[in-house]
This record gives structure tokens, C-alpha cells and sequence, in this order.
């Protein structure tokens, strides 16, 4: 056998590698933000999950979608509504906004949600920062 031979045959075992590498992260990557329904955590107990990536769940008592505020946001509120400080609100940024087919005024309002991501805090209130359609399961 020649060494070139086996050169190629390197190089097509590192390809078939990556390829399979990046099947597998970009089908976990995918997966991790399915929500956990089964250990979905009331939208009432998000403060006491500060930090943590959890799976909310709760009503949306109100939408709006803020498109001449600064990073366009979209603002998904459960339980209850702005300007509540006990509410979870769920933001979705104007840059992720276009991966929301149809939009989230039409695909949530009235909606029991399920979201999955890290509950982080603005002014007080809870809230977790969705960028992707598969982090929120409406029901």
C-alpha cells in the first residue's frame, strides 16, 4: 500500500468523524431546550429559581410587543400582568422574533405555556429570555 493511499484514508476517517461530531451537537443543542413538562415548576415559583435553567409553566395574561423600544422586544406575560412586579415575563428579542412562526401575539395569547431557560431577574420580577420557538410548548 502507498503512503498517499493511506493519507486519504486519514483524512476520510477525520471527516466521517466531524460529520458524525456535528450531527450529534447540533442534535443535542436542539434537544436541550425542549421543555421538561413533567418537572415544569409554576410561573408563581420562577424567584426561588434565580439563576437555574428550569421549565415554567403558567397562563399568558398579556402580550406586547414593544417594536420602537430599543432591541424590539416581544414581552409574554404569565400569571399575571405588566406592571405587576410578581409576574414571569418571557422576552423574546426582536432578532430571534422572525424564528416565531406566526408571531407570538397569534401563536400564545390565551395560552397555557410551558418555557424552558435560566430564570434571570429584571427590576424584581422574573423572567427567562427565549431565543428559539422549541425553548416554549403551548397547550
Amino acid at each position: 500500500m502507498n503512503p498517499m493511499s493511506n493519507s486519504l484514508r486519514h483524512i476520510r476517517f477525520a471527516v466521517v468523524a466531524l460529520a458524525l461530531a456535528c450531527l450529534i451537537s447540533c442534535r443535542s443543542s436542539s434537544q436541550q431546550y425542549a421543555p421538561i413538562v413533567s418537572q415544569a415548576i409554576s410561573w408563581d415559583k420562577a424567584t426561588q429559581y434565580i439563576g437555574k435553567d428550569v421549565t415554567v409553566t403558567g397562563s399568558v395574561v398579556g402580550i406586547t410587543y414593544a417594536v420602537h423600544s430599543r432591541g424590539s422586544p416581544t414581552f409574554i406575560n404569565l400569571g399575571l400582568n405588566y406592571p405587576d412586579p410578581a409576574r414571569l415575563t418571557v422576552v423574546i428579542w426582536g432578532e430571534d422574533r422572525d424564528k416565531f412562526k406566526p408571531n407570538p401575539e397569534k401563536t400564545y395569547q390565551g395560552k397555557n405555556l410551558y418555557v424552558r431557560g435560566v430564570v434571570g431577574e429584571y427590576k424584581g420580577s422574573p423572567q427567562i429570555v427565549v431565543k428559539l420557538p422549541e425553548q416554549i410548548e403551548a397547550k
